[in-house]
């Protein structure tokens, strides 16, 4: 079964997104902060839902790190935030995709069904 790893510090949208892929039968890994890169690794999600802001830390740091590492760049990132240009950031720090906040939920099921199947 597909892993995704939900990084999100707002904890009603955590909730709501792990219970959103949980309806759709997709393993759910839920993370109010940014982990290490050792975290992923040996987490070896499928795909990264990762908020733009997490507790002050910029996430496209994070999304460079993790594409810049040979051991995780395989890994699909999918940035979400309520900043106006969350495109050109996600594009620039190397990320797969970007989703608005707010967002649709059909537009996430999207999303979900497209890297996860």
């Amino acid at each position: 079964m597909n892993k995704l790893l939900i990084i999100e510090d707002d904890g009603d949208t955590l909730e709501m997104l792990g219970c959103l892929a949980d309806s759709l039968n997709i393993t759910v890994v839920l993370k109010p902060e940014i982990p290490t890169i050792a975290e992923i690794q040996e987490l070896a999600p499928d795909l990264i839902l990762l908020d733009y802001w997490v507790f002050g830390k910029k996430g496209d740091s994070f999304c460079s790190a993790i594409k810049t590492n040979k051991l995780t760049n395989h890994i699909p990132i999918v940035m979400m935030s309520a900043v106006n240009k969350i495109g050109e950031i996600a594009m620039n720090c190397g990320a797969d995709g970007c989703i608005s906040k707010p967002f649709d939920i059909d537009m996430l099921q999207d999303i979900f069904q497209a890297y996860l199947g």
